[in-house]
């Protein structure tokens, strides 16, 4: 269950078009998050940074990292969202 006093802990894997969407969706979340966003494509990656410089800041501050691969996330997460094509 989502803590409303820490900084919960979300990896959004895929940062394409479908994933970049998701990353804006979660900047307007009421809590604050640690986003960890994977995608093997610094393309996606650079496109997820610039749509989420896109969406206004919230009142509370989330934390986003971006990498290319998935050995990079913290060992616990409290939410993983995949968003990567069916392929």
């Amino acid at each position: 269950m989502f803590d409303p006093i820490k900084k919960n802990t979300v990896a959004l894997i895929g940062a394409g078009q479908l994933g970049s969407r998701y990353l804006q969706g979660l900047k307007s979340a009421k809590i604050s998050l640690d986003i960890w966003v994977v995608d093997p494509s610094e393309a996606s990656l650079s496109t997820a940074k610039a749509r989420w410089e896109e969406v206004a800041s919230p009142p509370h501050s989330h934390t986003v990292r971006y990498s290319t691969t998935l050995n990079d996330l913290p060992p616990y997460l409290d939410l993983c969202m995949v968003t990567t094509t069916a392929d």
